[in-house]
């Protein structure tokens, strides 16, 4: 099987040069195609049909959802759980960009409802991380592996924003934070 996977390897690098390549590209066509007056009501059928996948390419070779970006430059690197809106997007015209924002999904800033879901995000890969070996002792239960590194780092960033966020917008809010346990 590794002679198999590495005959693989090559094959799906070229591909991601490729997506690097033709899906800007693709995002210019949208655009342009965009003036027309059918555009505007066929983009609430893509819309419906593009809501919650993963379908903006990103520099780092990967497709995310729309509502992981934001069209501002944030305080802090929040990847891999939110990004700004990738350069060959910028590129393209004002209404492609505010059609991003008013009918896909992309933030204009990120807010505290998105940085509580990275801190949560976080926490559900600890636990997925821990239950993964079966190589701990004294049986079951789930027991969060600790944060590390850049992730702790992250955490406490994110906890840090939310901080001066006025207290009306996240009191209601279910807050991950880490702890001596994670």
């Amino acid at each position: 099987t590794s002679d198999h996977g590495s005959g693989e390897q090559p094959a799906v690098s070229e591909m991601l040069k490729m997506f690097g390549v033709r899906l800007p590209q693709m995002y210019e066509e949208l655009d342009k195609s965009m003036s027309s007056s059918v555009a505007a009501s066929l983009l609430d059928s893509v819309r419906s049909t593009l809501v919650g996948q993963k379908w903006i390419w990103i520099e780092t070779g990967a497709f995310v959802q729309s509502e992981r970006l934001s069209s501002e430059v944030e305080r802090i690197d929040c990847r891999p759980f939110l990004y700004v809106v990738p350069s060959h997007l910028r590129r393209l015209s004002s209404a492609f960009q505010q059609n991003l924002v008013t009918r896909f999904g992309v933030r204009t800033k990120f807010g505290p409802v998105d940085y509580t879901q990275v801190l949560k995000d976080l926490y559900v890969e600890s636990v997925q991380t821990s239950k993964g070996g079966g190589r701990r002792q004294g049986g079951g239960g789930e027991r969060n592996r600790s944060l590390m590194g850049r992730r702790l780092d992250l955490a406490i960033s994110v906890v840090q924003i939310l901080s001066d966020y006025d207290r009306n917008d996240v009191e209601r809010l279910e807050i991950y934070a880490p702890d001596e346990s994670c």
